[in-house]
């Protein structure tokens, strides 16, 4: 097994989700193993087996959700 090791940083933006795409809510049962997978630094996840190959400075497919209230 070949893993990958990446270093992932973080920035606050407004994108639109396309049709197709997938939300996964953290308030249910298991929701550590989504965590867990999906975060790409994660000794376990999608991204250190490469079950999502990445390459350097690539703009990885998963983003966190911040669900914000309009007021």
């Amino acid at each position: 097994m070949n893993l990958q090791t990446v270093k992932t940083i973080t920035k606050q933006e407004n994108l639109k989700v396309l049709a197709g795409a997938y939300i996964i809510y953290l308030n249910q049962d298991n929701s550590n193993l989504a965590v867990e997978v999906l975060e790409p630094e994660a000794p376990n996840s999608f991204i250190s087996f490469g079950v999502l190959e990445t390459t350097l400075n690539a703009v990885l497919p998963i983003y966190r959700y911040l669900k914000t209230e309009k007021l």
